[in-house]
């Protein structure tokens, strides 16, 4: 039996092709961390804590964590295309969804899977708008300031003059408004005003 021998020029090529395929993993593993970095990620544990409280399980199957299953930080718009680490962009996701969806434009992804695309978007803006209206409880009573905004909707476009002006006509009517906030449950706003007095 003769021992099996690769002819030179068909090894050098496979080896070529390898150490190609290697250094190109690389350099977009590099490019990656780059745009990463590059980008402004402040998605802090606080955030990511309310984020998975919200959703209670995968943002896209709805499967619950576990002690097996830990969810993973998937990014609504990926990186690749310039999303980043942001409490707007990051939903929870299990291995297997955020695996498959890797890349992918999460509507795209999400009607190849037949999942429910018009669900998971209005529960997004939902879970965002909840976000984005939290107001600290210490910060409460500067929330009737003019020019005032929270610090979570500081990103969000605003001058800070809406609860301001909201009070000073509701006040000028004869009611009041207050304010109560809860962490991890958003803010509400009770307007009071006087009823028919005829």
């Amino acid at each position: 039996m003769r021992p099996f021998r690769l002819a030179w020029p068909t090894l050098t090529r496979r080896l070529t092709r390898m150490a190609f395929s290697q250094s190109r993993r690389a350099r977009a593993a590099r490019k990656r961390s780059r745009r990463v970095a590059a980008a402004v990620n402040d998605l802090t544990a606080v955030q990511w804590a309310v984020i998975q409280d919200a959703w209670g399980g995968c943002a896209y199957c709805g499967a619950t964590a576990s002690a097996d299953a830990v969810l993973q930080r998937d990014c609504v718009l990926p990186i690749s295309r310039g999303g980043r680490y942001t409490a707007q962009n990051v939903v929870p996701a299990c291995r297997s969804c955020n695996a498959s969806k890797c890349n992918e434009e999460v509507t795209h992804w999400l009607r190849r899977k037949r999942l429910d695309e018009r669900v998971f978007l209005v529960r997004l803006y939902d879970i965002n708008a909840m976000a984005a209206l939290r107001i600290p409880a210490s910060e409460v009573e500067r929330a009737f300031d003019r020019f005032w905004r929270a610090p979570s909707s500081r990103d969000v476009a605003g001058h800070g003059l809406g609860m301001s002006l909201v009070n000073q006509i509701v006040v000028s009517q004869g009611g009041s408004v207050t304010i109560k906030s809860a962490q991890g449950r958003g803010t509400t706003v009770a307007i009071t005003l006087p009823g028919d007095r005829a």
